[in-house]
């Protein structure tokens, strides 16, 4: 179903942040289906505060790539 859907803008959460690795989260479904929202989306906003920043969890939601840090 979500393949289905599309959205302009998608604010995502995150549990983590690396540069080297992009967004995790600890919960393997929850990536799963971030994944999938972020490719169905045309622009990905990652939402984190600065505990955040450089902590890496177990599951990866997406490459360092696909995003622009803003860091204002």
């Amino acid at each position: 179903m979500m393949s289905e859907l599309h959205a302009d803008r998608l604010f995502l959460a995150v549990d983590g942040f690396d540069l080297q690795t992009g967004p995790s989260t600890p919960d393997v479904l929850e990536a799963q289906l971030n994944n999938m929202m972020m490719r169905s989306a045309r622009e990905v906003t990652v939402v984190a505060d600065f505990s955040k920043l450089g902590r890496r969890a177990i599951s990866k939601i997406g490459h360092s790539t696909e995003f622009t840090v803003d860091h204002g």
